[in-house]
């Protein structure tokens, strides 16, 4: 009733597997099933005796303990098809595990460019929204940026404020090349993990390693194609492409939204006086000026040039001047730079979406804000009329 006996049974290649708690039901209608279905051969095994008995038998073993390593490791390697999708794949990987080694919880972790992701899988007591004391006990560590996904033995959530004692702890680093990328964690509670399964585990964090390194190198591949290079922002087609399904949404749901259009003031004569290197920084200034101030629905990207639109789902006109206000507040509050400009201002446009509109007419009436913005002296918002 261990699992890894069960995976063993699933994987090994026999005629049929029956769980022992349901022998009771399932072994006689099984091996009638397979009489049925196959020649059963009968013959006697001749037994080995005297001194070849101990050798064959420690052979035997050796050989069962390679072929069941190589099916744990083939069954790993497979999630290679997973690896374009993290939280899949983390999901598949602690599956595997809960198949083949006794514990009471694990945790993956898996590093990345914007923090790490947490995957627990559960067989002992676990509440559905974890405490920081519960976090602490599975050396994990507690804030809103948290990103964490739990998977349970069973359907059974334990009530908050429950705690989590732990009697034992293994770790296992995930790496590819002598290259740290996360870390494989088993805790036992109710009884010491034992020494096969911390074996177990060890091959499966060896082997995660590299698919682990794709999964990576595949979110970077989509983060340069929806990214831009300087700033990092949104591209300019991810941004179309934000818009266009939030118009969608809107549209669908009868629910507001606008977008707003931010222009660097002056942002040639950056270029001319100082440079383009100068240009480069104040954008990328700019740029992180305009993420600390935004809400988490709110999405941002560089339009182009010195040009940056906003997407504001569920907020109106009110709301979306705002934001924007926040935003020139936290431009015009940039430091001087060395060598470079004392002061950088910038001029916004906002516009809301209204139900003739589509992402081409919205954009221009931001647009057309923000030309009355610069003419109205710049370092301002002005809010377009709803059509």
């Amino acid at each position: 009733d261990d699992p890894r006996s069960r995976f063993w049974g699933r994987n090994a290649g026999a005629a049929a597997y029956v769980a022992k708690e349901r022998a009771r039901t399932e072994l006689v209608p099984e091996v009638e099933r397979v009489l049925n279905v196959a020649q059963t051969s009968m013959l006697p095994v001749a037994r080995r005796a005297g001194r070849r008995a101990q050798p064959m038998q420690r052979l035997s073993e050796v050989l069962d303990q390679l072929l069941f390593r190589a099916v744990v490791s083939s069954e790993v390697r497979r999630l290679i098809h997973h690896t374009s999708d993290r939280e899949r794949f983390c999901k598949g990987l602690v599956n595997i595990a809960s198949e083949v080694a006794d514990y009471s919880y694990l945790v993956l972790r898996l590093d990345g460019r914007e923090g790490p992701t947490y995957t627990i899988h559960a067989r002992a007591p676990l509440p559905e929204k974890p405490d920081p004391l519960v976090l602490r006990a599975l050396q994990i560590p507690s804030g809103p940026a948290l990103k964490l996904q739990i998977e349970r033995e069973t359907d059974e959530i334990a009530p908050p404020g429950t705690r989590v004692v732990i009697r034992d702890m293994a770790d296992f680093p995930v790496e590819a090349a002598s290259e740290p990328l996360g870390e494989l964690k088993a805790f036992g509670a109710r009884k010491r993990l034992g020494g096969e399964d911390r074996q177990t585990l060890e091959l499966i964090a060896t082997e995660t390693g590299l698919l682990a390194k794709n999964v990576f190198l595949l979110e970077e591949t989509r983060r340069l194609a929806n990214s831009d290079a300087l700033t990092g922002l949104m591209n300019r087609r991810r941004c179309t492409e934000t818009l266009e399904s939030e118009l969608t949404r809107a549209k669908r749901y009868k629910i507001p939204f606008s977008v707003c259009i931010c222009d660097v003031d002056h942002f040639k004569s950056v270029n001319d006086r100082f440079g383009h290197n100068m240009g480069d920084e104040v954008l990328r200034e700019v740029a992180r000026a305009l993420e600390s101030v935004l809400r988490e629905a709110d999405a941002i990207g560089r339009w182009g040039g010195e040009e940056f639109l906003t997407v504001m789902p569920e907020t109106g006109l009110e709301g979306a001047c705002e934001v924007a206000e926040r935003m020139r507040e936290a431009i015009a509050s940039i430091p001087a730079f060395e060598a470079g400009p004392d002061k950088v201002t910038s001029s916004f446009g906002v516009a809301e979406y209204s139900e003739d509109a589509n992402g081409a007419m919205l954009v221009d009436r931001s647009d057309q804000a923000l030309y009355k913005a610069k003419e109205g002296g710049r370092n301002r918002v002005v809010a377009s009329d709803k059509e």
